[in-house]
Order: C-alpha cells, then structure tokens, then sequence
C-alpha cells in the first residue's frame, strides 16, 4: 500500500511547484509569456495538505500528509530567444503523516533525531537539485543533473543491490527524473493563452502527465484582474486517470487507477519579474482503485480511494539584475 500512496503524493506534491510567467501590457491586452534575466534569483515555498481514504477489504485506511518544501531559482543564462537556463535547489524540507503508521515528523532544520524510514527519500533531496532550460512560451527543452540527485534519495534507502532496490529505483526514476521532472513541470508553465488577453478572457490547456500512472489534466484560466503590478488568473481543472494503464512499478501485482476530479484555484503574478509571487488551489478526486496480481488473493481485488487536498506556493525575488 505505502508504494501506492507514495506515487499519488508524488503526483499532488507536484502539481504547485513554479509558475513563471510574464504579462505585457499593450492596448488593453496582455500577452502572457516567459522573459526572465541572467542572475535573476527567487526563493520559493510550497506547502501541500492532503488527505487520502481508502477502504480496503471492509477496513478504512486514512493518510494525511502535511508537506512543506523550500528551493531556491538561480537564472544561470538567457539566450538570444529567450531560452533560460534555471537551477532549482532544495533548500528545506517538513513533512508530516498521520495514517497506519502512526504520526511521523521530519524537519530538516531539526538534526536532533534519527529520520523516519518513509522520509529518508525526502531527506536526500535537500542541498540538490536538477537544472531545466525554458524557452519563453513556458517549454521544458532540457533537463540536467536530476541522476545525482536521484542516485542520493535511493541510497539514502541503504538497499542492496536487489530487485527491490531495482523497483524503488524505477519509481523514483518515474517521478523525479528527466521525463517527470519536464512533463510535471510543463503542465505548469505551459499555460501561456495563444493570442493577447484582457480581463474575463479565457483559453483551455490540457496536458497528459506520467506519475507513475497517466493522468490528464483539462485547465480553464479566466484573466480575473489586471493593475499595476500583477496579474491574477482564475483556474478550473479536471483531472482523470486512464485506467487501463497500471501503476509503473516494473514487478509484482498491477495496480489500476479509475479516479476523477477537478482543482480549483488563483494566481498572482507579478508583472516586472514575470514569476508568480503567489498561487493557492484546492483538489478533490475518487474513485477505484483494482489490483490485478500474481496470486490468487491480489487478482481483481478493488477499493474506493478518495483524495482531497489544498496546494499553495509563495516565491520572493532575492536579486539579480
């Protein structure tokens, strides 16, 4: 059950991370693109609340998990089109969970006590980081330095060299690799509409995500205000899984998820450093999840899984030209 649950944290811990965008005024419309500057830099935290319920052969299981990360964006380059070079670095990490297991807490501030085994992977990530090239319509057109990073959170699980360590190696690969790393964060900045916008106008994204299982995700922004200094942009998506395509967890019993749902939300970006200073949306999704397995008992077993969360991000500009 834990590998499940990870995978669906990973997906929500996700889906506020960065949304850096640019809005230019000219004749009562904006258009909304990237144009950030060498030596650029912004400090960034995203809190994330979730709750997950499942019932399983007549027996509730609940998790709830608090998660608080802070990381630092550092433009390294921007070339003649646009394209910049970012560096993000972990800085901090807090995270809770309340469920099964009893309440486990880690504070990376805090090096007094041992770390929860769950929270290791978490533990590794802070002091690393991973660098993507953005073109200026909100593109991932490289990713570099996540296998470092990668290579730490797994042997931070002091795992042999065994099929387990393979299958926990592979998950976070799915998660935190080049592939997820770009298809995760793209859904993100992506979001620019195609023409010039003004307030009430709004436009549809819709983008296909790989968490280890697939999700699409259908987003309407509505340009809600526009002053001086910021933009605010209402958001509405709806979420679905495709439910023929199983959990990614190369062994074992293949695990499908059947849920829906939607996430409503707000964004504030600031004009002159085209980032979003701040953002808050609230999640909700269910439905089914089906274990089809290679033993009798794990083979067409099914439970009702329902989600909800609320996901926030602040960033302040720290300097640069």
């Amino acid at each position: 059950m834990r590998v499940k649950n990870v995978a669906v944290t990973g997906l929500l811990c996700l889906v506020f991370v960065a949304l850096p965008v640019l809005s230019y005024a000219q004749g009562g419309k904006i258009a909304l693109k990237l144009n950030l500057k060498e030596g650029q830099r912004f400090s960034v935290i995203m809190n994330n609340q979730q709750n997950i319920s499942q019932t399983l052969q007549g027996m509730d299981q609940n998790m709830k998990t608090a998660l608080k990360l802070a990381y630092d964006c550092q433009v390294n380059s921007v070339d003649a089109e646009g394209n910049a070079w970012i560096q993000f670095t972990y800085k901090s990490v807090k995270v809770e969970q309340d469920g099964p297991m009893g309440k486990l807490v880690y504070d990376s501030s805090d090096t007094s006590g041992d770390i929860p085994p769950p929270f290791l992977t978490y533990a590794a990530m802070v002091g690393e980081g991973f660098s993507m090239q953005m073109d200026s319509g909100g593109h991932i057109k490289d990713v570099q330095g996540v296998d470092r990073m990668i290579e730490k959170m797994v042997d931070s699980l002091g795992l042999p060299d065994s099929p387990q360590r393979d299958l926990v190696e592979k998950s976070v690969h799915d998660q935190f690799g080049d592939k997820g790393i770009k298809t995760s964060m793209e859904h993100l900045t992506a979001i620019y509409p195609e023409k010039k916008v003004g307030t009430g106008d709004t436009w549809v994204k819709k983008v296909d995500v790989q968490m280890g299982f697939p999700i699409t995700i259908t987003t309407t922004y509505t340009v809600k205000a526009i002053d001086n200094d910021n933009v605010v942009l209402n958001l509405k998506s709806e979420i679905r899984s495709n439910p023929e395509v199983p959990l990614s967890m190369g062994v074992g019993p293949k695990i499908y998820y059947d849920i829906a749902g939607g996430q409503n939300g707000e964004v504030t970006l600031n004009k002159s450093t085209g980032w979003a200073v701040s953002s808050q949306a609230t999640q909700e999704m269910a439905g089914t999840v089906r274990m089809e397995g290679q033993t009798p008992d794990a083979e067409g077993l099914s439970w009702p899984i329902a989600i909800d969360g609320v996901n926030s991000l602040s960033s302040k500009f720290s300097g640069g030209n």
